[in-house]
């Protein structure tokens, strides 16, 4: 390895230490179930939204999930104006 001007090439075990020593095993399987636990995640998602869907079919529910929706975003523009202004 060349050594370049105004870089440090002292070697560093500690990093070594890091990918390599007594902590890599627990983190690989905090990894893993982080990995599990997102996945799992995205396959309930992902069902809820088929079900939702069946149930959202019909034209009276569309009408009172947008009118929920637009009741939420004009209470949420109220709240926002009445905090900044008190």
């Amino acid at each position: 390895m060349r050594d370049h001007p105004g870089v440090d090439s002292t070697p560093r075990p500690w990093l070594a230490d890091r990918f390599t020593g007594e902590h890599s095993k627990p983190m690989a399987t905090f990894q893993a179930t982080i990995l599990t636990l997102a996945f799992c995640n995205v396959v309930v998602y992902a069902a809820a939204a088929l079900r939702a869907r069946g149930l959202a079919g019909s034209p009276p529910a569309l009408r009172a999930a947008n009118r929920m929706g637009g009741s939420l975003l004009i209470g949420a523009r109220v709240a926002a104006v009445s905090i900044r202004h008190s």
